[in-house]
């Protein structure tokens, strides 16, 4: 198992489960766009683990991009793995209840 995270916890949370860690980090290009780092991986056990949390360098679109190309990118790389996601805090939750008068905008 591996366990990819962009913060502590996700590194407790691989020292916990006795998996191997790799760090997802960020960073911005002069232009302000988001630079995300992930580490190549070359072979790795059939699990990976996806633990993303929200920090304070990410604004909220920010982490739902940053999450997307992630996930596009792990899926890239090792297409027959599979990839559990953690997500301690997901992201625009509270605009899934439509009112009559309203329609949402935030559906993926």
């Amino acid at each position: 198992m591996l366990v990819i995270s962009n913060s502590r916890l996700g590194k407790r949370l691989a020292k916990s489960l006795g998996a191997a860690y790799a760090s997802l980090t960020f960073s911005r290009f002069p232009d302000g766009e988001l630079k995300i780092t992930l580490p190549l991986i070359k072979e790795a056990s059939s699990n990976l683990v996806l633990f993303f949390s929200l920090t304070s360098e990410l604004s909220i679109n920010d982490f739902v991009a940053s999450l997307l190309f992630t996930l596009t990118e792990l899926r890239r790389q090792l297409p027959k793995n599979k990839i559990t996601l953690i997500l301690p805090y997901l992201p625009y939750a509270r605009q899934d209840k439509e009112k009559p008068d309203e329609t949402n905008v935030c559906r993926v």
